[in-house]
Order: structure tokens, then C-alpha cells, then sequence
């Protein structure tokens, strides 16, 4: 899944999103995959990024991250898990989290989620948990 990153569309990028949502990857080339990603994360077609489009704290110690993934992203089956990259300090941090909503929520919304707790000690868990929000 690569990078979460967080992002409001203009209606120009939202044009661009469906023009490349159109191409295949092997379609762009290093050059044009470069200045794509530059202009939005989510236009990448050699990792995957995610847009932070809500959070939902369930309890106490734990919240739910509902994502939309890059353009390129096609599907996925039940159990599967995502990688999360994160910096923290100089550090890049890299944690899998397994998606927690349905199927049917991303074929409906293009959406998925994440559901995250809190663990002693936990780097990643406990950086999502403090500082991922929307603004």
C-alpha cells in the first residue's frame, strides 16, 4: 500500500484522478510516474498511497482508518493486509494492518479501512493513533 497521505482533491485533480484511473501502469513511464506523484501521491503507479478520508475512534484505545486507495488499486480478498509506511523523527517505519471493512464497501466507494489499537510500546500504532487526522 506504501505512504498514507493525506489530501484534498481540486476539481483538476479530480479530472487527472479519472484520466489516469484510465491507463494502464505499464503505460507510464518512469519520467511521467515521477512528475505524476510529485503533483499527487495517489497518481503513483510504482507503489501504492492512500488518501486519510475519515477516522473513527471505536474505543479508547482503538481507531478505525476508512482510506481511498491509489487509482491503481483494483481489489482486494478478505484477510488481506496492507503495509503502512509512516516517519517518525527520520524514520521510516513500515507495520502491516489488516483491512477491516468489507469488499463491498471498496466495489460500492472505493474505500477501505483499517482498524488500529493501541499496544505498549507500539511505534506505529500508537503514531497513527496520535497524530493521523484529517485537518
Amino acid at each position: 500500500m506504501g505512504a498514507l497521505h493525506q489530501t484534498n482533491f481540486t476539481h483538476l485533480s479530480a479530472a487527472m484522478y479519472r484520466w489516469a484511473s484510465k491507463m494502464s501502469p505499464l503505460a507510464l513511464s518512469a519520467p511521467v510516474d515521477f512528475f505524476m506523484t510529485e503533483f499527487e501521491p495517489l497518481f503513483a503507479t510504482k507503489r501504492m498511497a492512500a488518501e486519510l478520508v475519515s477516522t473513527r475512534h471505536e474505543t479508547h484505545d482503538t481507531t478505525t482508518f476508512v482510506l481511498r486507495p491509489s487509482i491503481h488499486w483494483q481489489a482486494f480478498v478478505p484477510g488481506q493486509y496492507v503495509a503502512i509506511e509512516v516517519d517518525i523523527a527520520g524514520v521510516r517505519y513500515r507495520r502491516n494492518y489488516s483491512i477491516s471493512s468489507s469488499v463491498r464497501m471498496f466495489e460500492e466507494q472505493s474505500l477501505i479501512s483499517i482498524t488500529v489499537k493501541r499496544v505498549e510500546g507500539g511505534i506505529v500504532s500508537n503514531y497513527l493513533a496520535d497524530h493521523l487526522e484529517l485537518d
